[in-house]
């Protein structure tokens, strides 16, 4: 009988690491709220994009406008990926994968598309690390 509970916690304790480590590459998310003036670049924070994840985006809100976005290196700023016109919307929209084989910080270039003369202000929720 003894034999059989130390199986079972062991068991237990292999299934409890196996499951940390699944929950270790799962997608990171934080919510944003930046104010984009016209004609001019708005920056979000550093993000850690590991190497075959993808980076994306939900825009909940933005004064109806679109917004074009792109992603870029932390250190330099210059474009890893093509710039994408981001509409609000409940759905999440793919910015970039990283298939560079390293792992790479970045940014986000926020910008209102042409033709916009106020001051946008764009929330969401971006999602790093995603398969």
């Amino acid at each position: 009988m003894r034999m059989k509970k130390k199986v079972f916690i062991l068991l237990v304790l292999l299934v409890s690491l196996v499951g940390f480590s699944t929950n270790a590459f799962a997608a990171n998310q934080e919510n944003y709220d930046i104010s984009i003036p016209p004609f001019r670049d708005a920056w979000s924070h550093n993000y850690l994009l590991n190497n075959g994840r993808l980076f994306e985006t939900r825009l909940a809100a933005s004064g109806g406008q679109d917004i074009a976005m792109q992603i870029s290196r932390a250190d330099t700023r210059a474009a890893l990926g093509p710039t994408v016109i981001v509409s609000p919307s409940t759905t999440r929209t793919a910015l970039w994968r990283n298939n560079t084989g390293i792992n790479r910080w970045v940014v986000v270039r926020l910008n209102s598309v042409l033709w916009t003369y106020v001051t946008v202000r764009a929330q969401g929720t971006w999602f790093w690390n995603h398969l």
